[in-house]
Parts: structure tokens; C-alpha cells; sequence
């Protein structure tokens, strides 16, 4: 065998060595995913946007039951569902094969604090130095969060009597949704000497930049 046939056949094993090298790994079977947006009470969300990154990338939307499929998936997958209404539980899965229903339940958000009252009650005690004493029950319908009470009151015998400030509480720390607070017994001293027969009671509630108003309420005072 001549050289140059040799050297020839060595070239011809080491350009087949390097195409088996670079020859790419095949690509992962592509495979569907599919699941359902529940509400709290186990009903279908419909217009949940479903987002899909990672090995393959796409959108699909909830149907009027909250259904979803997704074709086309390769590899390792992220779920996401998103929709400007609510928060989802969980938040997102990550999915790497074909598997059982890919489920999600959506949750309305809490609003920011939201004080209310449920009831309130005032009287004065004319032994403790003219003293309003005001018993009252707040509810908190949103995320949990500080509050307090001011107390006005209008004078009697006076035409279109204005509002004057009484008082306040110290801040209150409240919990979320649901949570009740009773104060008893809250005095405030009467600054002028005049009787108010009427008396209002404001929520505010902090916002973490400033007051805001939640609710008022006006009170008979009992005498």
C-alpha cells in the first residue's frame, strides 16, 4: 500500500471521528400539558392568561370551565398563570414531562386596609370631670394594617354648628380580613364648656404614605 493511500484512509477515519462528534444529541420528545384555574369555591376562571417558558415558549388562555392545554412542550417547562384580577396559588410549576392536570387556584386579592365600624356607643359623665366615655367594634375587611379613631363633636344651641376635634386614639394594629377590635371605655375630655349632644367617630387608616378615611359614623351622646 502506497503512502499516500494510507495517509488518505487516516484523513478519511479522522473527518468521520469529527462529524460523530459534533453530531448533535437529539431533541426531547415534545409532549402536551394541560390543567384547570379554580376559584376559591372550586369553579372555572375563564381568561386566565397560561404562560409557558423554558424548552418551549408560548400563551394559552382558560376557557369559560378554566381549561388549558398547551402542545408543543420539550424538556423542562415553567407554568405560569396570570390575570389582573387575581393571585394564583401556586404561583407557577414547573413541569419536565408530560404529567397529570397542571392546576392552579386563583384568589382575589385583599384590598389595602379597609376599617369599618360594626357599632359604637358614647355617654358622658358629668362626675369625671365632663368626660366622654365611647365604647366601639371596627372590622377589617382588607390586608392587616394600623388605624385610629378621631372623635369630633358639635355643640348644642348653635346654629350650623361646626365639627370641633375632641380627640384621638393612639395607633391600632389590626389583622386581616375578618379581624374585630372593641375598645371600652374610651375618654376624651370635653375642651369647651358646653354639652355635645352629637358626636362623629372617623376611621383613618395608614397607608404607609398618609391617613386615609375609611368610614365615619355620627353618635348620639346619651346623657
Amino acid at each position: 500500500m502506497e503512502v499516500s493511500d494510507l495517509l488518505n484512509r487516516y484523513i478519511l477515519v479522522f473527518v468521520a471521528l469529527v462529524l460523530v462528534g459534533c453530531t448533535a444529541a437529539p431533541s426531547p420528545s415534545a409532549y402536551t400539558i394541560s390543567g384547570r384555574v379554580l376559584d376559591a369555591d372550586g369553579n372555572g376562571v375563564p381568561g386566565v392568561a397560561i404562560g409557558i417558558t423554558g424548552g418551549a415558549t408560548g400563551t394559552v388562555t382558560t376557557d369559560e370551565d378554566g381549561r388549558w392545554s398547551f402542545s408543543g412542550a420539550r424538556g423542562q417547562v415553567t407554568v405560569t398563570p396570570a390575570h389582573p384580577d387575581y393571585e394564583f396559588d401556586p404561583p407557577s410549576r414547573t413541569i419536565a414531562g408530560a404529567s397529570g392536570s397542571v392546576d392552579f387556584v386563583a384568589k382575589m386579592p385583599l384590598p389595602d386596609t379597609d376599617v369599618r365600624f360594626v357599632s359604637t356607643y358614647a355617654e358622658v359623665w358629668w362626675s369625671h370631670g365632663q368626660q366622654h366615655f365611647i365604647e366601639y367594634t371596627v372590622q377589617n375587611l382588607g390586608q392587616a394594617g394600623q388605624y385610629k379613631i378621631e372623635v369630633y363633636g358639635r355643640q348644642v344651641n348653635v346654629i350650623n354648628p361646626p365639627w370641633e376635634f375632641l380627640g384621638a386614639t393612639e395607633l391600632l394594629s389590626i389583622g386581616a380580613r375578618g379581624t374585630e377590635h372593641s375598645v371600652h371605655n374610651l375618654a376624651i375630655q370635653m375642651t369647651l364648656p358646653y354639652r355635645y349632644y352629637t358626636m362623629r367617630l372617623d376611621i383613618l387608616v395608614w397607608t404607609g404614605s398618609g391617613w386615609v378615611k375609611t368610614d365615619s359614623t355620627e353618635v348620639t351622646v346619651n346623657r
